[in-house]
């Protein structure tokens, strides 16, 4: 299971087989796997709130 760390399911990782030193080495590779697509959609979804600030602001005149 060591050279195929991608392919874990639940029975292989498992908490009773981690260590306490696995878990966080593989939490980490985890979210640094998935840090870049979640700083995307954060910036997404600021560029979102800011559209909505715009129409709001701009149709606030107009109410």
């Amino acid at each position: 299971s060591y050279e195929r760390p991608l392919m874990l399911n639940s029975r292989e990782f498992s908490p009773l087989k981690t260590s306490n030193l696995t878990l966080p080495v593989w939490l980490g590779f985890i979210i640094s796997q998935r840090a870049e697509k979640f700083l995307n959609i954060i910036s997404a979804l600021s560029e979102i709130a800011a559209l909505f600030r715009n129409i709001s602001a701009i149709s606030l005149p107009f109410a």
